[in-house]
């Protein structure tokens, strides 16, 4: 396969992903009953949609890791250090998400099944477990520090427009930081980065058709 063929794919991988993203962030707020959020997370995973809804989330991450390795194949000759260093912090933290869905899919509906566990949810105790608090905490500097750099990169790169890149780093950040206490904002920044990842994608596609 031809390497242009591979990045075409890239770019139709991170559209799809921005899709299901975007998709992911309105069905989770508009589906799940997300007030129990902070109270009771079990009743989020109890829920019918609950299932369908994170496996969505899943494929938009998996697809996203072909897609930004097939970006940052348009961008490492420019890129430098500082772009090839976001460029492994994005994959890690999306490494980490994707891990941490995978769970959301498989085996937390497993756990609130068994009643004595749903403790775990209804108490907080899982997440607040220390190596939890630890994974996330890793999960989310390397998602900010990742994106900084990398839409360092992008914004200075002729490949890509400079706005695919800003709304990319405005909305990971906004995902980022607002992801612990405001669900809104952090939906917000979910289809901010989105916008950007769509446009990334759609040029990835039309440049390698040409």
């Amino acid at each position: 396969m031809k390497f242009s063929s591979l990045q075409k794919l890239g770019g139709i991988a991170i559209v799809a992903g921005s899709v299901l993203f975007a998709l992911w962030a309105v069905c989770w707020t508009t589906m799940l009953p997300v007030e129990s959020r902070y109270k009771d997370f079990s009743v989020m995973i109890l829920s019918p949609n609950w299932l369908w809804i994170s496996s969505v989330s899943l494929f938009g991450l998996v697809l996203m890791i072909f897609g930004f390795t097939a970006i940052y194949s348009r961008l490492y000759k420019d890129a430098g250090i500082s772009g090839l260093m976001g460029y492994v912090l994005i994959m890690v933290a999306y490494i980490l998400q994707a891990a941490e869905v995978t769970w959301e899919v498989f085996v937390y509906p497993a756990v609130v099944s068994y009643a004595p566990a749903v403790d775990l949810f209804k108490n907080r105790l899982l997440w607040d477990y220390p190596l939890i608090v630890l994974y996330r905490n890793v999960l989310h500097i390397t998602i900010f520090l990742g994106v900084i750099l990398f839409c360092k990169a992008l914004i200075k790169s002729k490949e890509f427009p400079k706005m695919a890149g800003i709304l990319f780093l405005v909305g990971a950040v906004t995902y980022a930081v607002c992801s612990s206490f405001n669900m809104y904002l952090e939906i917000l920044g979910v289809l901010i980065f989105s916008a950007g990842c769509f446009i990334l994608g759609r040029t990835m596609f039309s440049e390698s058709s040409k």
